[in-house]
């Protein structure tokens, strides 16, 4: 962890102003895939970059902000 922060501080002023006003977050993850969420649709003219969208915008940002999460990313994002 010590060696992480030491080399985003090496190179955090390399970053454009505006990342750096932003702020940098590191979170340790543990590469592990312990829950897959399928997304499908009755509707024939629903295709699966609509759903891709959808999970984006209304699911993802639910998902990340619950306590203990990782990271949350689409598999097969269109």
């Amino acid at each position: 962890m010590v060696n992480v922060n030491t080399r985003i501080a090496q190179v955090l002023n390399r970053l454009p102003l505006l990342v750096q006003r932003g702020g940098v977050i590191v979170n340790r993850v543990v590469p592990n895939m312990l829950m897959y969420v399928n997304l499908y649709s009755k509707d024939k003219n629903t295709d699966m970059k609509y759903l891709s969208n959808f999970s984006g915008v209304n699911m993802m940002p639910e998902l990340q902000r619950l306590n203990g999460i990782g990271r949350a990313s689409i598999l097969g994002s269109r």
